[in-house]
């Protein structure tokens, strides 16, 4: 036997010997961790959509259109420390059971078609959605347990007391997602039938079914239909699900951009198409950037209607009232949603921003600090804090608060112009000529009631 011949067959026998579910809780675990580094924390409770997205996450626009790796990448990637928590239990607690079942590589390879399975299974359903998790692949470990169950002898079923209570909670899940929609339930029942038929292929031995395993594979099999009928309602849905998000799309984009025209346009297509609460919020938002708040008011009260706990139509109102100057009854808006979310660091700066406009400066910083306590990397918090700062006449810790919004955010032009004021204060007018510049390029246009600065040069003498 040659040398690369007997290291392949130690590396084999090695590999024989490791569990291999609890090498994919590690890679899960390690990413996890990892985007939580690169995001500064912001992806552990509730990471944001374009978070996911740059992460790898499913969504039918991007899967469909060249990007086929997001079916696979998204199986690893997951929506909070609560999700990868209750993923990673059953899959480290159980998942071992099916691996003795079944051998590690046959064990991997229904984890990661059953993953892809799940995901596809989604796009079909929902091509809007962004899905992540384990769950689909989770769902077709169960799946080959089903299989494993229907093709063993008799002697052998109690092998499965433990695998049998994981498919119990699994099922759980599984019915779960049709009271809580929520829940992506296409991902679960694509994942539950990818692991069922690789089971059932990989099965040796195969056995005569007694009246209760008779019973069993007709519950398989209605599970399984049910998969293909969703799937099947799912294609008869996929255009105008795929032009609405299409629209949808676009009108974001445009608003990130400030067409807000455009931006108007597009959720006027969107909303003759379905109407949901986040159109009306969108298009709102469209309203007020072109200074039309009474309809952008109108728009806030129509999702608010829709969706009573709707926090974007509630934060939409506050901001329609700052900008037209009523900032007490922004603040009183704002302090309903800190009432209801007393965690929203958003809300408290907000707040603070309305009493900074109506010179509460002592509220506004207790409601900037506030807000830095419960996200103390919030650039636009420590642009407010230290603009409060500026008010009170403490300049030193109002620059510390700006340099630490501009190395968070150095695209923050509000912190460059309000660095500017500090400069004019202290009298170096060409920096201050030179960061209010800054500001000007990034889009940044003080507000009525902030302070100006001052670009009237001095008379030369004679």
């Amino acid at each position: 036997m040659s040398f690369s011949s007997k290291i392949a067959a130690v590396l084999k026998a090695e590999f024989a010997h490791i569990d291999c579910s609890k090498i994919l809780v590690f890679v899960n675990v390690l990413l996890f961790i990892a985007m939580a580094i690169v995001t500064k924390g912001s992806s552990i409770l509730l990471p944001p959509q374009e978070v996911l997205i740059n992460w790898g996450a499913n969504l039918g626009a991007f899967s469909v259109d060249g990007q086929y790796w997001r079916f696979l990448s998204s199986i690893f990637i997951h929506a909070g420390i609560l999700h990868l928590a209750l993923n990673m239990y059953a899959l480290w607690t159980f998942g071992p059971a099916v691996s003795e079942l079944y051998g590690n590589k046959r064990f991997l390879l229904i984890y990661l078609v059953s993953g892809i399975a799940g995901n596809l299974s989604s796009t079909l359903w929902n091509p809007a959605q962004i899905s992540v998790g384990a769950s689909g692949a989770l769902l077709g470990l169960a799946g080959a347990m089903l299989a494993t169950l229907i093709a063993s002898d008799k002697g052998g079923k109690r092998r499965f007391a433990k695998p049998l209570i994981f498919f119990a909670i699994i099922c759980a899940s599984l019915l779960s997602g049709f009271f809580y929609p929520e829940i992506d339930n296409a991902a679960h029942l694509g994942g539950f039938a990818a692991g069922l038929i690789c089971g059932l292929i990989l099965q040796k031995a195969k056995t005569t079914a007694s009246p209760l395993l008779k019973i069993v594979y007709l519950s398989c099999l209605l599970l399984f239909s049910t998969a293909v009928f969703e799937l099947a309602v799912s294609s008869a849905r996929a255009d105008k699900r795929s032009e609405l998000y299409r629209i949808a799309s676009s009108a974001m984009a445009n608003l990130r951009r400030k067409e807000f025209a455009s931006a108007l346009s597009d959720y006027d297509r969107l909303l003759k198409i379905e109407l949901t609460a986040s159109a009306f919020v969108g298009r709102g938002e469209a309203y007020a950037g072109l200074k039309k708040y009474q309809n952008a008011f109108e728009d806030s009260q129509r999702a608010l209607a829709m969706d009573p706990n709707s926090l974007s139509a509630e934060f939409l109102q506050s901001r329609i009232k700052h900008e037209s100057g009523d900032d007490s009854e922004s603040i009183q808006i704002l302090g309903r949603i800190i009432r209801k979310n007393p965690r929203n660091a958003v809300a408290y700066n907000s707040r603070a921003w309305s009493e900074l406009a109506i010179r509460e400066y002592k509220k506004a910083l207790h409601d900037a600090n506030r807000a830095l306590i419960l996200q103390p990397q919030m650039s636009e918090a420590l642009d407010t804090r230290g603009l409060v700062y500026y008010l009170l006449g403490d300049f030193e810790k109002a620059r510390a608060d700006y340099k630490r919004a501009l190395a968070l955010k150095p695209e923050d032009g509000a912190a460059y112009y309000h660095l500017a004021l500090l400069s004019q204060a202290e009298g170096a007018r060409i920096e201050a000529s030179r960061l209010a510049g800054l500001a000007s390029s990034l889009g940044y246009k003080a507000e009525c009631w902030e302070p100006v600065i001052s670009f009237e040069k001095k008379p030369q003498s004679p």
